[in-house]
């Protein structure tokens, strides 16, 4: 029942990260880049973002686990994000992406 509900609130994290970016960018003119979610913590590895994977992996929806992961990890790419990823897989029986955010997390 959760999975919904975590999905809305990653859903307009995600658009309010996005639309401070732009604003940020928009200021900071067009040649920098700027990445508010690392200064800010904004769509980083959390608690609500562990939750939201969570409820994926529990629902059979690794694709989606997976997706969510990769956007989170590619914002933030951190050994213990991926490692705590791969746990949370790892206790939900989700071998393959374990394995696979593991690697990830070695990779850097």
């Amino acid at each position: 029942d959760a999975e919904p509900v975590l999905q809305a609130s990653f859903d307009q994290n995600e658009d309010l990260l996005r639309r401070l970016q732009a604003a940020a960018q928009e200021d900071a003119g067009r040649g920098g880049k700027v990445d508010l979610g690392a200064a800010f913590g904004f769509g980083q590895w959390n608690g609500d973002t562990a939750a939201l994977v969570e409820a994926k992996l529990r629902l059979g929806k690794l694709d989606e686990a997976d997706r969510i992961f990769q956007r989170v990890y590619g914002r933030a790419p951190r050994l213990e994000f991926a490692q705590a990823a791969a746990q949370l897989a790892r206790d939900c029986n989700a071998e393959a992406l374990a394995e696979k955010w593991a690697e990830m997390g070695s990779q850097r």
